[in-house]
C-alpha cells in the first residue's frame, strides 16, 4: 500500500484498507468523508497532522520508516489515542466479540468440551486486557506526562525515527489468546452448529486481531520509543 500523504484522499484509504476503521475512530473522525484529503480532515478535526500521518502509516505497514519530529502536544495526542483504543477493546470491540461467541455457544448445545472452553479463554482475554489497561493507566500514562513536564520546550529537540520494535509482553499475549479462540472454531470444532453464526464470530474475532496486532506495532513501534527517546534526552539534560 502506497504512503498516506496529506493530499491522499481518506476516503480512497479507507476503501483500499477498511482495517484503517478503528484508528481513525480514535482520532473520532467518522464516515462520510466525500473526497477530502487527508489534510482537509485533519483541519476540519483540529487533529496535528503530522501526527495523524505517522500513525496511520505506523498502524498499516509493519515497515513504515517515517519520521515525526516531536511537539509538546504530541503526548497529550499519545495518551488520548491509547486511552480511546482502551476503551474501544473494553466498551466495543469485546462485547461484540462476547455477545456472537456466547450466542455461538448457547446455540450449539451439548457438552462439547471445545464448546465449553470458549467461554474460558474469552474470560483469560478480557482479563489479560483489563491487566494492560490497568498498568498504562497506573505506569505508561502518568510517566508519559511527567517526562513532558520535565522536558517542556526541549521536547522540540527529538526527532522520533525507526528503531528496533521493544518486546511486549501484552500484546504477544492479547494477540495469541485470540489466535487460540479462532483455533479451536476453525480446526477443532465438531457437531451440529450454525454456519452462518460461527463465520460471524470468526469475522469479528479476525478484526479484533487485526486492530490488536496494528496498534500493539504502534506500541512497539512508535509510543514506547517515543518514550525512550524522551527519557535519553532528559538524561542528557540532566548531565548537561
Amino acid at each position: 500500500m502506497p504512503v498516506i500523504t496529506s493530499s491522499s484522499i481518506l476516503s480512497d484509504v479507507v476503501l483500499e484498507n477498511t482495517s484503517i476503521l478503528p484508528m481513525l475512530n480514535r482520532f473520532g473522525i467518522k464516515l462520510g468523508l466525500g473526497d477530502a484529503t487527508v489534510q482537509e480532515v485533519c483541519n476540519a478535526h483540529g487533529i496535528d497532522m503530522s501526527f495523524f500521518l505517522h500513525i496511520a502509516n505506523s498502524y498499516l505497514q509493519p515497515g513504515y520508516t517515517g519520521r515525526l519530529k516531536l511537539s509538546p502536544g504530541h503526548i497529550s495526542l499519545v495518551v488520548d489515542y491509547l486511552e480511546s483504543a482502551n476503551n474501544y477493546y473494553l466498551h466495543s470491540q469485546l462485547p461484540n466479540v462476547r455477545v456472537h461467541l456466547l450466542s455461538f455457544v448457547k446455540r450449539s448445545g451439548g457438552d462439547s468440551p471445545i464448546i465449553e472452553s470458549i467461554p474460558r479463554i474469552l474470560a483469560k482475554l478480557e482479563e489479560t486486557l483489563q491487566e494492560r489497561i490497568h498498568r498504562d493507566q497506573e505506569e505508561l500514562f502518568p510517566k508519559f506526562r511527567t517526562l513532558a513536564l520535565q522536558l517542556g520546550a526541549d521536547i522540540q529537540t527529538l526527532t522520533l525515527e525507526h528503531r528496533t520494535p521493544v518486546h511486549d509482553e501484552d500484546g504477544d499475549r492479547l494477540e495469541n489468546i485470540v489466535a487460540d479462540v479462532m483455533q479451536v472454531l476453525i480446526r477443532h470444532i465438531r457437531g451440529n452448529f450454525d454456519d452462518n453464526l460461527l463465520h460471524g464470530v470468526i469475522y469479528s474475532l479476525q478484526m479484533l486481531r487485526n486492530d490488536l496486532s496494528s496498534n500493539n506495532r504502534l506500541r512497539r513501534r512508535v509510543f514506547v520509543p517515543m518514550l525512550a527517546a524522551m527519557q535519553e534526552q532528559l538524561d542528557k539534560t540532566t548531565r548537561g
